[in-house]
């Protein structure tokens, strides 16, 4: 996931910026909206997101930032009485509108927008990179949802379920080892490669017998 937000200095006399919680939900749903329209697959259906859009489930999210559903429910309901999210909800899944998304986002490229005008009901953003983008250019690891990788998997027909990749790694702090995961999609192949070996012993075993 490459590009970046845009996050306004007026952030920190903003209500959330006191709410730790709120802050980092509120911008992982930032960095995960949509950047433009698009059809992603999401437990074997296709979900038509409009720019500023994100399939949101509560249980993937609070694995995901450490942190327990009833925490993700209370923030979601701040954000909503605030006006900054719109959310729809199904029986399998929600989708998470952000009101103002051109204000974090330019329409036109991942370059800052030229003009911003101030608002009361959310946080107004200002160019933003990761201080590690800008010393190295470096690109900074953020977990794959489990539509993503599951869309992934399919790609190369492996079998390899996404929520279950999803969970296992967002169990252990997405760390490989002791270091943080650089890229999920070479260690979906690496879960490949390790599934292919294991088909092809087994596949020996039942020839010797």
């Amino acid at each position: 996931m490459g590009g970046w937000i845009k996050i306004n200095r007026s952030m920190i006399d903003h209500w959330i910026w006191k709410d730790a919680d709120a802050l980092r939900l509120w911008l992982e749903m930032l960095i995960r909206a949509n950047f433009e329209d698009k059809t992603r697959l999401f437990n074997g259906q296709l979900i038509h997101l409009k720019r500023g859009q994100l399939v949101f489930g509560r249980k993937v999210y609070a694995e995901r930032l450490s942190m327990n559903e009833n925490t993700i429910r209370k923030v979601l309901k701040l954000l909503i009485s605030d006006g900054m999210i719109h959310q729809q909800t199904t029986n399998k899944y929600s989708i998470i509108t952000i009101t103002y998304y051109d204000k974090y986002q330019d329409s036109t490229s991942n370059s800052p927008a030229k003009h911003q005008q101030p608002t009361n009901n959310a946080p107004h953003l200002k160019n933003y990179k990761n201080d590690k983008n800008d010393k190295k250019g470096a690109k900074r690891f953020t977990p794959p949802t489990a539509e993503e990788v599951t869309e992934y998997c399919k790609s190369r027909a492996n079998g390899i379920d996404g929520e279950r990749f999803v969970d296992w790694y967002a169990t252990r702090g997405w760390k490989v080892g002791r270091d943080t995961m650089k890229d999920w999609k070479a260690a979906v192949r690496t879960w490949e490669g390790r599934r292919k070996q294991e088909t092809e012993s087994n596949d020996n075993w039942e020839v010797s017998r």
